[in-house]
């Protein structure tokens, strides 16, 4: 990549950060008046006001990392492999640290850590058994309920 458009990349993360971005704590104040509702409302909107703060603040690192990148000379490079990332990956996604090839490698590998480990008992003790339906030691799995119960013989009564 030339020196002119790295230099439009330092300029435009530069401006970046030189816009006002309020990363402060976060106000939170209880909701005065109204009912179940308003309180409710009010809660959501301070959860989305952290949520929003919180993603600002990340983008925020990395856009200084980047700036870091470019003042060492290595702006461009896959942190991966050491390829050279492509232009229109870099104007599409200017923070990118990795060339298209090993992110997409990276995005594999943790779909499958987590949906490789699907059938995993972990949490299923001696009496339930996994979702999946796979019955061991005799037990039975009630798919109506939509969870897993152990089933055995039926209690019966004794009448006199």
């Amino acid at each position: 990549m030339d020196q002119a458009k790295i230099e439009q990349f330092r300029n435009m993360f530069l401006n970046i950060l030189g816009e006002d971005y309020s990363t402060g704590a976060a106000e939170f104040s209880l909701a005065v008046g109204g009912d179940e509702i308003d309180a409710f409302t009010h809660e959501k909107a301070q959860q989305m006001e952290l949520r929003l703060k919180s993603r600002n603040s990340v983008y925020l690192k990395k856009v200084k990392y980047t700036l870091d990148k470019i003042e060492a000379g290595t702006f461009g490079q896959c942190e991966d492999c050491g390829a050279t990332i492509s232009e229109q990956r870099l104007f599409a996604r200017p923070t990118a640290t990795m060339c298209i090839h090993c992110k997409e490698e990276e995005e594999r590998e943790g779909k499958q850590l987590i949906h490789g480990n699907r059938h995993s008992i972990m949490f299923s003790g001696n009496n339930v058994l996994p979702l999946e339906g796979r019955s061991r030691l005799g037990l039975k799995e009630d798919r109506a309920a939509g969870f897993s119960v152990k089933m055995g013989e039926p209690e019966l009564e004794v009448l006199n």
